[in-house]
């Protein structure tokens, strides 16, 4: 996804921000603290879950802030910060990066694209915290409501040249559409196989999260 307008300002206090067609994606007074709120505001699902899913790259503040207040209270963390922007993407690695190892950014505009990704999968099957920065989540709604809301209406086996061998693994030799797998999965008295957990937290998490964007 590619933005005709943006550009890179400074915040009162000194700090890079993006500005994505006249929007300014963190506060122009100060984004450390408004980063820092950020994180407190979350505190209890950061608490709660190790495993952190964002939505929304901004220029990074409120990611490391996250990351900051997940180091306390886990000892073993991760975070997949999503951006279908490649061009804020690009802006961002030319003039910072994150130093904590345990932050993954992905960008994408092909939601199908994303639920392929062997790292974003594993985090889904650990049901993660998810939150969002809103400037980029507005800016971005058509896409992340639909990778919030993404139901694949194609059989498995059109995904197959997409997935490597270990999300292969994880799908099996199911041939049908993804819908029809949960559906066979909820109707087994229990889990047959351990990979299955997957599919039902895919499947959880849209939902859940299609009632809070609704």
């Amino acid at each position: 996804m590619k933005t005709k307008n943006i550009e890179l300002q400074s915040s009162r206090d000194g700090y890079g921000i993006p500005v994505i067609d006249g929007i300014y994606l963190h506060s122009i007074y100060s984004p450390t603290k408004e980063a820092e709120t950020f994180a407190q505001n979350n505190s209890n699902s950061i608490a709660t879950k190790n495993n952190i899913l964002i939505l929304g790259l901004g220029f990074g503040y409120h990611v490391e802030e996250v990351a900051k207040l997940a180091s306390q209270y886990h000892q073993e963390y991760k975070i997949i910060v999503i951006e279908p922007n490649q061009d804020l993407v690009n802006l961002f690695k030319a003039n910072r990066s994150f130093s904590d190892k345990n932050i993954e950014i992905i960008s994408s505009n092909n939601v199908e694209d994303i639920y392929s990704i062997v790292s974003f999968a594993r985090l889904l099957i650990s049901k993660p915290a998810i939150l969002k920065l809103d400037t980029s989540f507005n800016i971005n709604k058509v896409f992340f409501t639909e990778f919030l809301t993404h139901k694949s209406k194609t059989s498995s086996s059109q995904y197959r040249n997409k997935l490597s061998d270990e999300s292969l693994k994880l799908w099996g030799e199911y041939e049908g559409s993804f819908h029809e797998r949960i559906k066979d999965i909820k109707n087994q008295r229990t889990v047959q196989r351990k990979e299955d957990f997957l599919i039902l937290a895919l499947s959880e998490i849209a939902r859940k999260n299609k009632e809070v964007s609704q």
